[in-house]
């Protein structure tokens, strides 16, 4: 470098730059391997960024809350970019990271990029970190490389444009509300060996119509379809253990659940609010938490396993539309204890047939 740019780096590093409010461009110099931390952040007019081909790492919030950012290559020699390097680039509208050899991309790298309509992800990358692409309302379409092995928690969350997803075999694991959000996302292949659909996953993805839930799955947990009020047909994998709290919550258009027979409990408001539910097969169940099937007023029927021991009080209240009920002579609890256990689940019971098989 000449003395020029030595003098240009040095101010750079020391912090001159940031929050600097009339820079519109910057080139930083070949020969320049790192750019600090939070070096450019701030700089609200900064346009256009011209990388060296001997960039190897962009530091934490290099570049962060440069609003008017609209053009920077990232060269295929860089193999980091930190946290929250690009985040609140709110008129990054493309970027490109195809041909570098990144292998994570860490917290928020493009959170709050809020045009930002596509990503090329680099066929190294095997994590995507929490909330790397958060709040990326105009965020399109993406695809995974067949190397990821994991997407951190909140890393899709509120993409409000994102339509379709396939997720690679190789994802082992997907994190808490990583897609929650979504209003458009309408179709999702999970592809992966999954052993849990998280926390929030899907939650509010009201337009979700069409998702394969893996036979791996073991757990479905907390929120994780609540508020996907364009599901109609689910089916569960046969080696389901868990379905948590609220998991399918207001899913108003599912019509049929069949619960497979590994699974024992059934969580609190698991299905409340699934005004669309008209036939449930209960496998065989032990045990229904409070309010887990409240406000399903299309529900006519139920017919309980042998298996049952537990119905918690209100599991199926506001069922008014439930007409007839069956219930094991020789379950686990006798008919007396488990027609009680129905007096404090259902809102007038007495005008509910009652059926023993």
């Amino acid at each position: 470098m000449n003395e020029y740019e030595k003098t240009l780096m040095a101010s750079i590093e020391n912090g001159e730059y940031q929050d600097n409010q009339t820079i519109e461009r910057i080139d930083i110099p070949e020969g320049v391997t790192h750019l600090c931390d939070y070096a450019f952040q701030g700089c609200e007019k900064l346009e256009t960024v011209i990388l060296p081909q001997s960039l190897k790492t962009i530091g934490k919030g290099t570049f962060s809350d440069c609003l008017k950012l609209q053009n920077v290559v990232i060269p295929a020699s860089v193999n980091q970019i930190g946290a929250e390097a690009f985040a609140g680039c709110s008129g990054l509208t493309e970027i490109s990271l195809l041909n570098t050899s990144i292998t994570e991309l860490l917290r928020e790298t493009f959170s709050g990029c809020s045009e930002l309509r596509q990503v090329f992800l680099p066929k190294s990358l095997t994590k995507i970190g929490q909330g790397s692409f958060w709040f990326c309302y105009s965020l399109e379409q993406i695809s995974f490389p067949d190397s990821l092995k994991e997407i951190v928690d909140h890393s899709f969350a509120k993409c409000r444009r994102l339509k379709e997803v396939t997720i690679p075999e190789s994802v082992t694991k997907i994190g808490v509300a990583a897609f929650s959000g979504c209003e458009q996302l309408r179709k999702v292949d999970l592809l992966g060996k999954l052993d849990e659909i998280s926390d929030c996953q899907f939650k509010n993805c009201i337009r979700l119509n069409s998702i394969n839930i893996p036979e791996t799955v073991k757990r479905i947990g907390v929120d994780a379809f609540c508020g996907c009020k364009s599901i109609k047909n689910l089916n569960l994998p046969r080696q389901l253990e868990m379905i948590e709290r609220e998991a399918f919550m207001g899913c108003v258009r599912l019509k049929r659940i069949d619960i497979p027979i590994s699974v024992t409990t059934i969580g609190y408001r698991a299905f409340a609010r699934c005004t669309g539910l008209e036939n449930v097969g209960l496998g065989m169940v032990k045990v229904i938490r409070a309010e887990a099937f409240k406000d399903c007023i299309s529900l006519e029927y139920l017919l309980f396993p042998d298996t049952i021991e537990l119905i918690e009080v209100r599991s199926f209240c506001g069922c008014i539309n439930l007409e007839e009920i069956c219930i094991p002579k020789d379950g686990q609890v006798n008919p007396e204890e488990l027609f009680k256990h129905l007096e404090d689940a259902i809102d007038e019971i007495e005008e509910v047939k009652i059926l023993f098989n």
